[in-house]
């Protein structure tokens, strides 16, 4: 076993010398010298590797794979350099401390004193640990059957790991790491975070070298509470959240600045629930007066919200803004410093905003024509999230566009026969109104109905003239009933149609009006 030990450490001696002299050795030849013969299959460059290799050989293999070397195999009688030198001191030597030159070499020799954790020292520990000299009697004798977990807590780890334990140099080992005693486990982590690595590999380094029960926890808890890591901690994942959509229009809206752009600074004011925006140009005066001036516009128009958001800027955070909310009624909230994502809804139609303006102005818009494009063709396009556009939601009502007027009227906006009280062909009563008379009742026919109160109505001269349902009277006859077109029509010598021909009646001679009797008023004489 101790063969073993010691070939895994020279051939980690091998791969942390190359990775020691790194910036010597890349881009040369060398000769690499070594006492183990059989690293001569295993690291040779000119043969490949041996398919019985273990992992972590074989990555060591790839790795010289990166050098330009030839591997040499020097017995031990003749390795006297390296050999030597492997038995150096482990303590150092007081005499030979040059006190001159303590303060120059300060770092390197406060780094050094907690490196050499070597196996005759973790040997000692884990003879003096009560713990692991029980469990290193049960490696060398024989384990029990069973074991209490609540008997014995401390032991179960122990106890589930039995058949990969085993005792090397009174070292106790599990699997190719070694079982570090409660002694040395804090020595251990300080060197495992000495370069303030993360838990992730922190946990690598600790596989492949020591372990203990609870080394996971105690890693993890190191790296969080070291206070290095903490202030230069990365930024954590994004983690997004969207407003509540609010139950109706107009009831809280998303304020932010754009610019300058176009040589102004516009106030976009846009609505969460029906995503319809204002945009105001403010000239580059964001001072309160002009701000509240701004606001008041739109409010004459749509009235006050209950909740306002906006960012921490001075002109929606000053006294005069704190003022003009508590007129209203309004509900300020604002969003977390540095962090525009909390006010997403007006600073993602800033952009959309800037890029509409942008075209308009390639187009060769003017700035007033440009404004006018740009919020008209988004108040009337389908927003994406409400599947409507933003002037029917907020407005309630579809906005009659270039586009709408493509489509034919349907028929329920014709105006229906039986809702109209007169019907085409029907001879009627109308005010006939004259400059400088008063008006009087004339004959005259219907035409057609246009809408369910207004009628096209035909003189008796073959003038067409339009007349409201309060300016027109049925014809009745001599009988007291209403007349019927006709008997009506031949007398006035307006010719019978039906109701589908009466849009352009055929006259062929203007009618004459019947004559009529005329007698002098009643008047009052006095007896």
């Amino acid at each position: 076993m101790l063969n073993l030990v010691t070939a895994r450490l020279k051939r980690r001696v091998i791969i942390f010398g190359v990775k020691k002299f790194h910036q010597y050795l890349a881009g040369r030849h060398f000769e690499l010298i070594t006492d183990h013969r059989p690293l001569l299959s295993i690291f040779n460059p000119g043969k490949g590797i041996p398919t019985t290799t273990g992992n972590r050989l074989a990555r060591w293999a790839l790795f010289l794979m990166s050098y330009q070397y030839v591997i040499r195999f020097k017995p031990t009688q003749q390795h006297a350099n390296a050999d030597a030198l492997s038995r150096l001191p482990i303590q150092d030597d007081q005499s030979f401390i040059d006190t001159d030159s303590l303060h120059v070499n300060f770092i390197q020799s406060k780094r050094s004193l907690s490196w050499p954790i070597t196996p005759l020292i973790i040997a000692r520990a884990t003879s003096t640990d009560p713990l692991l000299h029980r469990i290193k009697h049960f490696i060398q004798s024989s384990w029990p059957s069973s074991i209490s977990k609540k008997e014995y807590p401390d032991l179960m780890p122990y106890f589930l790991h039995r058949h990969s334990l085993s005792v090397v140099d009174d070292c106790i080992i599990k699997h190719e790491q070694v079982v570090i005693p409660p002694k040395l486990q804090a020595q251990v982590l300080r060197l495992l975070h000495q370069n303030h690595l993360g838990i992730v590999k922190m946990k690598q380094i600790a596989r492949s070298t020591c372990w203990w029960s609870s080394i996971n926890r105690d890693t993890k808890q190191l790296a969080q509470a070291c206070k290095v890591c903490q202030r230069l901690q990365t930024l954590p994942a994004p983690q997004y959240s969207s407003w509540d959509e609010p139950e109706h229009v107009w009831s809280r809206i998303h304020v932010d600045f754009a610019g300058s752009f176009w040589g102004s600074k516009w106030l976009v004011i846009v609505d969460a629930k029906s995503k319809y925006p204002f945009v105001i140009d403010m000239k580059n005066n964001t001072t309160a007066p002009n701000l509240i001036h701004a606001f008041e516009q739109v409010f004459d128009s749509v009235g006050p919200p209950n909740i306002l958001v906006s960012d921490n800027g001075p002109p929606f955070t000053s006294f005069h803004m704190l003022n003009f909310y508590k007129k209203y009624s309004i509900t300020h909230l604002t969003s977390a410093p540095y962090h525009p994502a909390s006010n997403g809804l007006a600073e993602r139609y800033v952009r959309s905003f800037k890029e509409s303006m942008l075209k308009q102005q390639q187009l060769g818009s003017d700035k007033v024509t440009a404004l006018r494009n740009t919020l008209r063709s988004y108040r009337w396009t389908p927003h994406t999230s409400t599947g409507s556009s933003p002037a029917n939601l907020l407005f309630r009502h579809s906005i009659c566009t270039e586009f709408s007027t493509m489509k034919p009227t349907s028929a329920s906006t014709t105006p229906s026969s039986s809702d109209s009280k007169f019907t085409a062909g029907q001879l009627v009563w109308f005010l006939s109104y004259q400059r400088n008379r008063r008006p009087r009742w004339e004959n005259g026919l219907i035409i057609k109905p246009i809408g369910s109160m207004l009628y096209e109505i035909k003189l008796s001269n073959g003038d067409i003239c339009k007349r409201h349902q309060n300016q027109l009277r049925l014809h009745y006859s001599s009988q007291s009933e209403p007349s019927d077109s006709h008997s009506l029509t031949s007398d006035y010598n307006i010719p019978q149609t039906t109701a589908t021909s009466m849009h352009n009646p055929p006259l062929s001679e203007p009618p004459r009006y019947p004559q009529r009797d005329r007698r002098p008023p009643d008047r009052f004489t006095p007896s």
